[in-house]
């Protein structure tokens, strides 16, 4: 017997090529998917310092005091969550390690007495590799805004691929700036 088309059971042409385009398609989104995700954490990572660097100065103008914000940096780890940074209110009291600031006691924690305003560490894929504030760790304004100390400098958050840097200006301004390797010249 003869068959009809009703009978006829399958793909079209353009059934086929639809599925093979979306085939196509997502073999050459999926390897890049990762570091997509990848780079956009450690974007989020930065502008999340940058956002609480504001918030501290900010508070340090509210509330007339000085704030502090303590770096801890760590070797790179593809993996990330290497490295913490914590922010403070700095008592202006000796001997304790927000006293940093002040006193330079060399313990660039936070003492007990000090009230935390937050604690962060880096999250999957970001290392935070680098803080230099005019040779320590610590960073922070004073009840005007400014630079705790005149302490001016950077820090730097990576993943595998991207290096983001933020900057503290002696005017107390602060910048954010991306890198495909973290060398002095790639900075935009």
């Amino acid at each position: 017997m003869f068959e009809t088309p009703k009978d006829i059971k399958g793909f079209t042409l353009i059934e086929l090529m639809i599925v093979i385009a979306i085939i196509s398609l997502l073999v050459v989104v999926t390897p890049n998917f990762g570091r997509i995700l990848a780079d956009q954490r450690l974007k989020g990572c930065a502008r999340d310092i940058y956002s609480k660097m504001q918030k501290a100065k900010s508070e340090a103008i509210k509330r007339n005091t000085t704030v502090g914000i303590s770096f801890t940096p760590a070797a790179f780890v593809p993996d990330g969550r290497a490295g913490t940074y914590t922010v403070f209110i700095d008592n202006g009291g000796v001997g304790g390690g927000a006293d940093d600031l002040i006193h330079d006691t060399g313990n660039p924690n936070p003492s007990d007495d000090e009230a935390t305003i937050a604690f962060v560490t880096m999250p999957k894929n970001v290392s935070l590799v680098n803080a230099n504030f005019s040779g320590t760790s610590v960073a922070g304004f004073n009840s005007r805004g400014l630079p705790a100390r005149s302490r001016i400098g950077n820090i730097q958050v990576r993943n595998s691929t991207r290096w983001y840097k933020i900057t503290l200006s002696i005017a107390g301004n602060l910048q954010m700036q991306i890198s495909g390797d973290g060398t002095d010249g790639s900075w935009q």
